[in-house]
C-alpha cells in the first residue's frame, strides 16, 4: 500500500512540474516577397550573375526582428519574426529583382555556368532603429562585383536605405526593393562599360 501511495505522490509532483500555467506568446511570421511583374521581354543574351554565399553580422543570423534603441541597445521585437534569416530573405529578393530586370542568377555550386560577374554581399544593418523619437527601418550592405574572366574586383561599395517606419514589414519591403534595384542597375552600368 505504501508503494502505491509513493508512486501516486511522485506522479502528482511530476505532473505539477510539467504543467504550463501561462501559454507561450504567439509569434507572427513575415516574409519580404517583392511581387514584381516582369515588364519587359528579355533579350537573347542576358547578363549572368553568380551570387556568392551572403554573409551577415552574427546578430542577423536569427529570424527575429531586431531593434536598435537610441541608447545603442539592440533588442528583439516581441511577437514578430521573419520566416527565414535576413540573408536568405535578401537573396530571395535580389533573385526576384534581377529576374524582373532580365539578369540571370546562379547560386553556388555554380556547376559549369559561365557567369559574367560574381556578386559578394555582407549585411551590415537589418534592423529598426530609433532616432529622435522616430522609428526607421535601416538596411545596409557591403557589395563587391568581380569580373570572372580576369578575376578582378570591378566595383565595391556600401549601399544603405532608411525608411520611415509606419509599419515595419512594409518599410522593410520598400528598403529591400530599393537596394536590390540599385544592385541590378549597377550590373547594367558595368556591362555597358565593358561593351564600350
Amino acid at each position: 500500500m505504501k508503494k502505491h501511495y509513493l508512486i501516486f505522490l511522485l506522479g502528482m509532483m511530476l505532473s505539477g512540474c510539467f504543467s504550463l500555467k501561462t501559454p507561450l506568446p504567439e509569434v507572427s511570421y513575415f516574409d519580404l516577397d517583392l511581387n514584381l511583374n516582369k515588364s519587359q521581354k528579355c533579350q537573347a543574351s542576358p547578363y549572368y550573375v553568380g551570387i556568392a554565399e551572403i554573409r551577415s553580422l552574427n546578430i542577423y543570423e536569427d529570424q527575429s526582428l531586431m531593434m536598435k534603441k537610441s541608447s545603442g541597445e539592440v533588442v528583439k521585437v516581441p511577437k514578430m519574426a521573419w520566416i527565414d534569416t535576413p540573408k536568405n530573405l535578401f537573396k530571395k529578393a535580389i533573385i526576384e529583382q534581377f529576374n524582373a530586370q532580365c539578369i540571370k542568377v546562379s547560386l553556388p555550386p555554380f556547376g559549369g555556368i559561365k557567369n559574367d560577374y560574381l556578386l559578394k554581399l555582407e549585411i551590415l544593418n537589418f534592423e529598426i532603429s530609433q532616432e529622435a523619437n522616430e522609428d526607421f527601418v535601416h538596411l545596409g550592405l557591403f557589395y563587391e562585383f568581380l569580373d570572372l574572366k580576369e578575376f578582378r574586383v570591378l566595383e565595391s561599395g556600401f549601399i544603405e536605405e532608411k525608411e520611415p517606419s509606419e509599419h515595419y514589414v512594409a518599410s522593410f519591403k520598400k528598403a529591400i526593393q530599393s537596394i536590390s534595384l540599385r544592385l541590378a542597375q549597377r550590373i547594367k552600368v558595368l556591362q555597358e562599360t565593358q561593351e564600350r
